[in-house]
């Protein structure tokens, strides 16, 4: 069932294409839907106007009507949304060669599930497209002068700024030439030891509050 919402994002989308297309068709085609019959009056209204428009005349009247739409938004709502499209966009685009960088270094597909929630079909469709081997044996764990140059690394200033773990582990990959699936394990194990050294520190400390009002 189409709602309004729903009618207003097709004529919305028929009129921005319009801007680029030239092509009136499509309007007109949605102004017939069934959908549109509360509405029938008015878009028979338009139907009829638009053929006596052309050219210039009608992409001036249409930029004008979306124009007239978009100015009565409020400017906050405006740059929120934009603001937010753009994030996305860009986030897409970063995530997308992120994606091939891992593929292209080997990453297993417990990592690219974790990371990117990529299944292993879904990796074996990427390899493939990318001409790229996969390793089936059991990844080579990193020794200990390994692990310890990559928890250094990522203990540096520069890499806690980036926040994201994709991204640093990509990094201290790319800085050390180690194997990303053993940079992984590593810094998920470092994380596993660090979660549970906070949890007994703060039962310890449940444990001395109890013990002082007890």
């Amino acid at each position: 069932m189409n709602t309004d919402r729903d009618n207003s994002a097709a004529i919305s989308s028929v009129l921005l294409e319009f801007m680029t297309s030239g092509c009136i068709a499509e309007l007109k085609y949605q102004l017939k839907r069934k959908s549109m019959k509360p509405y029938q009056l008015k878009c028979d209204e338009v139907a009829m106007f638009l053929d006596e428009l052309e050219g210039e005349s009608l992409n001036r009247t249409i930029q004008s009507v979306l124009y007239e739409i978009l100015s009565r938004a409020p400017v906050e709502e405006i740059l929120n949304r934009l603001a937010c499209k753009v994030r996305g966009e860009v986030g897409s685009c970063k995530s997308s060669i992120l994606i091939e960088e891992y593929i292209k270094a080997g990453a297993g597909n417990v990592m690219m599930k974790d990371l990117f929630g990529y299944g292993s079909k879904r990796c074996q469709k990427e390899r493939k497209k990318m001409d790229i081997g996969y390793f089936t044996g059991r990844y080579k764990k990193l020794d200990e002068e390994q692990e310890l140059d990559v928890l250094n690394t990522y203990l540096s200033n520069e890499l806690n700024e980036i926040g994201d773990m994709k991204s640093v582990i990509y990094a201290i990959h790319k800085d050390t030439k180690y194997d990303i699936n053993g940079i992984y394990n590593c810094l998920v194990e470092y994380k596993r030891l660090e979660k549970e050294k906070k949890d007994r520190v703060r039962a310890e400390g449940y444990e001395r509050i109890g013990t002082q009002f007890g």
